[in-house]
């Protein structure tokens, strides 16, 4: 853990995000997406917050892993946890697991699906099944729907939840061919169920792109993941006819710990790389070991009033930050990489040709994380 960094999260602009998605889409559920570690923001605290002050009742991870840590760490906390890719449900007695942790299977082969319906055990498992419409990652093939229905009609097993994954998500839902088509592929699906009298309780196709054009909301869940945490998932293109606005809620900063003068041409750090124009170094507490990569380069960061430049090769422990000639920077002061605004987080994602999840994700458990509500 470091001392001279810190990432704030401020829980409110959390709570706040959450109400401008519940003002898009007034009557859907939401599936608050927080596997990575909460896209990097600390799950244990993000999940308490989000439950027990927000009122969200359902989250989604990517691992068995990830749900049993966060039924271990909140264990009183009576929410709804899917587990969307690494299920191990085949795996020894790992299928115990969702019986006594409460846990909710995304099911997107027919291996997992037969294995839940033949252990008698998992009889009150509830089933949710994921289709690929066009991701081409996970999930069932449209093709196989009227064989998947029939088998659950032998079974007299229901649909607890039915989903799929938009590909294309960040660009235009109502105008992106392959939007449109996994949309439409989706309604297919839900028909032939419904053909076949297989209940389907609830269902849900919109992940953060799509909840901020408003597309996707005749289903009854959303399923919001970096929308919440602040930043736009849509191309630059889109993001100012979108109808979400949220705020950043992290903050990173990092201390100065030593500031010098340089003339123009004077080589700095690994490389040797040589100054620009005259101005002011300042040698901030954040490295590669922080989750600051070597694409953070030439990126904009501010010192109270101060803009400068990481500048050089990332250390693994340190950056240096250029700034203009005649700049007052002392050490002690604190660089902040990114703040509450997102455009200028906007800004840095672009900059790195990055993308908020990997931004956010990249920083490490070295930074500490400190939580605040106003």
């Amino acid at each position: 853990m470091r001392f001279h960094s810190a990432q704030e999260i401020k829980l409110d602009l959390l709570k706040k995000n959450v109400q401008k998605v519940r003002e898009i889409a007034p009557t859907n559920e939401i599936l608050f997406m927080v596997k990575a570690n909460a896209y990097g923001h600390g799950v244990y605290d993000i999940v308490r917050y989000s439950f027990r002050e927000i009122g969200i009742k359902e989250f989604g991870v990517a691992t068995l892993g990830e749900a049993l840590l966060l039924r271990e760490n909140l264990p009183e906390d009576d929410f709804d946890l899917f587990i969307f890719s690494d299920l191990e449900i085949g795996h020894g007695d790992n299928y115990r697991h969702y019986i006594d942790k409460r846990l909710i299977p995304v099911i997107s082969n027919k291996k997992d699906l037969e294995l839940i319906l033949e252990n008698k055990e998992l009889e009150q498992l509830p089933l949710c099944l994921k289709f690929n419409t066009g991701m081409n990652r996970l999930g069932f093939l449209a093709s196989e729907v009227r064989e998947i229905a029939l088998r659950l009609k032998r079974e007299k097993r229901d649909i607890y939840h039915l989903m799929t994954h938009i590909a294309c998500a960040s660009q235009s839902a109502h105008t992106n061919k392959k939007n449109m088509n996994q949309q439409k592929s989706f309604l297919e699906i839900k028909a032939v169920f419904s053909d076949e009298n297989i209940k389907v309780k609830f269902s849900s196709i919109s992940n953060s792109g799509m909840i901020e054009q408003g597309a996707g909301l005749s289903e009854t869940h959303i399923r919001p993941g970096l929308m919440l945490y602040g930043p736009s998932a849509l191309i630059p293109q889109l993001r100012e006819s979108s109808l979400y606005q949220g705020e950043i809620i992290s903050k990173i900063s990092a201390e100065i710990l030593e500031t010098f003068e340089v003339d123009r041409g004077q080589p700095i750090g690994y490389g040797a790389k040589p100054v620009p124009h005259k101005g002011t170094i300042a040698v901030a507490s954040l490295g590669y070991g922080d989750g600051i990569s070597q694409n953070y380069n030439g990126a904009s960061v501010r010192c109270g009033a101060n803009i400068g430049r990481i500048f050089g090769r990332i250390n693994m422990d340190m950056i240096f930050v250029l700034f203009a000639e005649g700049v007052s920077i002392q050490s002690g002061e604190f660089v902040e990489i990114w703040g509450h605004d997102r455009e200028t987080f906007h800004s840095l994602s672009d900059h790195m040709q990055s993308s908020g999840y990997e931004v956010f994700c990249q920083i490490t458990s070295r930074v500490p994380r400190i939580y605040t509500i106003n």
